[in-house]
């Protein structure tokens, strides 16, 4: 808690000058603004002050409010690749920002594999034969360039007790100079876009590794008696906090220490540190959506996209669907700007195969399920990477797949390309039949199919048995099944020894090797159980 309580402090004395007219660093010169949506354009000044804003033939006054702050709201504007100029008057004092685009804008979140930057995936493989997916991230990075892709990453920055209003930092456009910095999954994402809408496209990055989904939950969310009395004690001690008395207490520790022979730990456990890192306060629930969330909103977006779920591996995974649920309600009510879309990763096979089927819970998996449950929220959706996973790096260096396929689910829910199958197939419903369980999925696009994934390569339809289904009798025993495509979305699951089937589960593991369901379209199946309970 003396440590937390550092933090805080440390925190809370960062400023940033930003001269007579003070903006969000998101309205900065080179944003993409999003198009077709009410724009909220805000930021601080003098009480009673007037507020003129001009911007795509369209101006808005307003005045400074007593605490500060104001806003306007632009009306609508249309893509295109015009740049504009947005004028600002406050007072007597007026500001220009250039190289303004309008088209569309996605809200990136999560833990580091959507921090995991282009230059961070052109570095190194932990796996050997990924040497040609190291060369295809090195040489996007090395050579991509387009000046309408951009990008603005928040620092990482917790706050427990204040939600931030302002963050350092810059928009950049996709250029060998820069693209080192942008969020891999977001860029491959956004290129997508880019292809299909013919539009300017912006990053909102705001994602830091490490991290359980508890801090990006709003603290609207997460009200209860024991979450408010953590912030009660939190800020009474920082309240009573001290900085002359704790640097004389480890003054007189640290002579303890050369006279005494005290241990450097014992040290270190009695004493607060005097320069801390955020890192240690940033998975306080509700911390990091405080400090680099709440900075953004009410920024103009169309969307979200969600990479989290391995840091929630250790801490009560079966929470993590109601979690998940929490970010989602709370980040749409803080935006005010409706039901907006919501889609994420599922998390990606790691560690080696069992040739043998699970007996005991798996955390990872769990997880996985439980994001696979999540697609009863409204207006999301997620992609399955459970084919694009390394066995010994938790960071997958193949993020074009994972781009490509979340924006599949843009494409087809969000903008309308019926013709672009969003997902692989996913479990609907089963059926008993006889001494078999029929299978039937929804997203089969033009029909169920056996393949496998290598690298970056498209899949390929393979003429071998269908595999990673399994199946118990009412002993809860698990066999692997014999399974076979039956109609464009049904598959029949069944064991020779069972007569009577019970349940039928696919993909039951950290990483399934057998698991080969897809759909033509080279989508693959998510893991799923028939079992309430699994």
């Amino acid at each position: 808690m003396k440590q937390l309580l550092a933090i805080i402090i440390f925190i809370s004395t960062m400023s940033v000058s930003w001269g007579a007219i003070e903006l969000p660093a998101v309205f900065s010169d080179g944003a993409v603004l999003q198009c077709d949506k009410e724009l909220p354009i805000w930021g601080w000044g003098k009480a009673g002050e007037k507020v003129a804003v001009s911007f795509a033939n369209q101006s808005e006054t307003s005045e400074v409010k007593p605490d500060g702050s104001w806003m306007v709201k632009l009306k609508p504007i249309k893509p295109s690749y015009e740049k504009h100029i947005i004028l600002i008057k406050v007072g007597a004092e007026s500001l220009e920002l250039k190289n303004i685009l309008v088209g569309e804008v996605w809200f990136c979140s999560g833990q580091s594999n959507m921090l995991y930057t282009l230059g961070a995936v052109s570095n190194k493989t932990k796996d050997q034969g990924y040497e040609s997916v190291l060369e295809y991230m090195r040489k996007e990075k090395d050579t991509a360039k387009d000046e309408f892709l951009r990008h603005i990453k928040v620092p990482n920055v917790a706050s427990v007790l204040e939600s931030k209003r302002n963050f350092t930092g810059n928009w950049i456009s996709s250029a060998p100079e820069n693209n080192s910095e942008f969020t891999a999954v977001g860029y491959f994402f956004a290129k997508e876009i880019r292809k299909h809408l013919d539009c300017p496209v912006g990053l909102l990055n705001c994602s830091w590794g490490g991290k359980r989904i508890d801090p990006f939950i709003p603290p609207s969310q997460l009200k209860s008696p024991g979450y408010d009395q953590m912030l009660a004690t939190i800020k009474k001690q920082v309240e009573n906090y001290d900085l002359k008395d704790e640097q004389a207490k480890l003054k007189k520790a640290l002579a303890n220490f050369k006279t005494e022979g005290k241990s450097a730990r014992e040290i270190r456990l009695s004493q607060p540190r005097m320069r801390p890192s955020p890192n240690s306060a940033s998975n306080t629930a509700g911390a990091i959506y405080n400090g680099m969330t709440h900075p953004l909103v009410p920024y103009a977006i169309r969307g979200m996209l969600w990479y989290q779920g391995e840091s929630h591996n250790h801490s009560k995974p079966a929470t993590y669907g109601g979690l998940l649920k929490k970010l989602i309600a709370g980040l749409r009510a803080e935006w005010g700007q409706g039901d907006f879309p919501v889609y994420f990763c599922q998390i990606a096979n790691l560690t080696a195969s069992s040739s043998k089927p699970a007996t005991k819970k798996n955390s990872w998996v769990t997880i996985s399920n439980q994001q696979r449950l999540s697609m009863k929220i409204p207006n999301t959706g997620m992609a399955v990477l459970n084919d694009i996973g390394q066995v010994k790096d938790i960071h997958p260096l193949n993020k074009l797949d994972v781009g490509k396929r979340l924006s599949k689910w843009a494409l087809n829910k969000t903008y309308g390309f019926t013709e672009i199958v969003a997902s692989g197939p996913l479990y609907q419903s089963s059926e008993q039949k006889a001494k078999s369980i029929i299978i039937k999925f929804d997203y089969p696009g033009s029909g169920l199919m056996i393949g496998k994934k290598h690298l970056l390569e498209p899949v390929k339809p393979l003429n071998v048995p269908l595999g990673g289904f399994e199946i118990c009798g009412e002993d809860k025993v698990w066999t692997y099944a014999e399974a076979k495509i039956i109609s464009q979305n049904e598959v029949e699951v069944s064991h020779q020894s069972i007569d009577k089937p019970l349940a039928v589960r696919y993909a039951w593991q950290q990483n399934p090797a057998n698991a080969n369901l897809y759909n033509k379209e080279g989508l693959p199946s998510s893991l799923f159980s028939t079992l309430d309970s699994e």
